[in-house]
């Protein structure tokens, strides 16, 4: 059998194969050897192997390429140069072997406004870490070890970081569990922005032992504002990340963020930059974030700093600050960390048992209010 001059065209891979070739040989009916190759762009496939059907079905297929465009997508891109081993039945593959990536381009879309999140019940098997049981008991069982190898023209972006990316990462593969992975993935030319800031990272590298959803951060991120050098030290999982602020010279916390964030120490940035620090120390999970938004507050003599939580649950998330401009008289405004809607607020107490509370933002209300106490 022989197939000549065979192109195609995967609309979600945008990608056109092209010079494809496929043969396969029989010198004795249940034997049969097999060759094959592809072209897309600039790079090629090629693969060669056996298949015996007698009683069980097997086979054994050599696959290698090079500089093969396997996607070519806006948001992702793939070069592979493979050079893979894979042999298997009906119900067992293994894989073995390494795949270089000379080039690669991935850009992580932000979603939409209004699109739907998970829910709390449910469940992606890529976040499970413990053995993954399958209802088909007839699944295909793939095993395998894989290399993979970064090139120089590898790039990132996404959740606020541009960074290219060069590494070896050895990656296990079992489909009864997520595969894990061996080995470090540094960063190189990297940034970071994170409410409207740019900021460098000097450091950077995710380290690989075990899940693959799950590896470990190294993460060092600063600026540099004249003689003070702040940054933050992103740690821990990927699940779970630890961070924490640092600066030379030694100072506090609180300033050593407001550096970071706005370029200046807590007494000299604005109202909104203090706002910005205080989102930044709460949407980081900066450590010990409750008793530095308290020194943002005494340094800039509000009353109250602290997260608010709304009824549409964590998007609804708030960042408020308050402050009383007579004994009867409270301001506030409510900033969304995972918005940029603001909301002012207005409380005024008439009496001892009436009051006025009125609010502005995207929506707009004035309530009355009367009460009632009761032993």
């Amino acid at each position: 059998v022989k197939l000549s001059e065979l192109a195609f065209y995967v609309p979600d891979l945008g990608t056109e194969y092209t010079n494809g070739d496929f043969t396969s040989n029989s010198t004795e009916w249940n034997n049969f050897d097999i060759t094959g190759r592809l072209q897309s762009r600039n790079g090629k496939l090629e693969i060669s192997g056996k298949l015996n059907t007698q009683n069980v079905v097997s086979y054994v297929i050599d696959v290698h390429g090079d500089n093969f465009q396997a996607v070519y997508l806006p948001d992702k891109s793939f070069v592979l140069s493979p050079k893979l081993a894979i042999s298997g039945g009906y119900s067992a593959v293994d894989i073995q072997g390494e795949i270089g990536i000379p080039s690669a381009n991935l850009v992580l879309k932000e979603l939409p406004k209004g699109a739907v999140t998970k829910t709390r019940d449910e469940v992606f098997v890529s976040e499970i870490d413990e053995e993954v049981e399958l209802p088909n008991k007839n699944r295909l069982d793939v095993t395998g070890k894989i290399q993979i190898k970064l090139g120089e023209d590898v790039h990132f972006a996404g959740k606020g970081i541009k960074t290219d990316l060069a590494g070896d990462l050895e990656v296990q593969l079992n489909s009864k569990k997520i595969p894990t992975g061996q080995g470090v993935l540094k960063f190189n030319n990297a940034s970071y922005q994170v409410l409207g800031q740019t900021l460098d990272i000097s450091s950077g590298k995710m380290l690989f032992a075990g899940p693959l959803n799950n590896p470990e951060l190294d993460v060092k991120v600063t600026r540099k504002v004249k003689d003070v050098t702040a940054g933050m030290f992103i740690e821990g999982s990927v699940k779970k990340p630890q961070t924490r602020v640092f600066s030379n010279p030694a100072m506090s916390d609180g300033n050593a963020l407001s550096y970071l964030i706005s370029g200046r120490p807590l007494n000299e940035a604005s109202g909104s930059q203090n706002a910005l620090i205080a989102k930044a120390a709460l949407s980081l999970g900066v450590d010990n974030s409750a008793s530095l938004n308290q020194q943002i507050a005494s340094t800039v003599g509000l009353d109250e700093l602290n997260v608010g939580g709304g009824d549409e649950g964590l998007e609804s998330t708030s960042l408020i600050l308050g402050k009383y401009l007579s004994p009867k008289l409270y301001i506030s405004y409510a900033y969304g960390l995972f918005s940029s809607a603001g909301t002012v607020g207005l409380e005024y107490q008439l009496t001892k048992k009436i009051s006025v509370e009125a609010e502005s933002g995207e929506a707009h209300a004035i309530d009355l209010i009367y009460t009632i106490e009761r032993d």
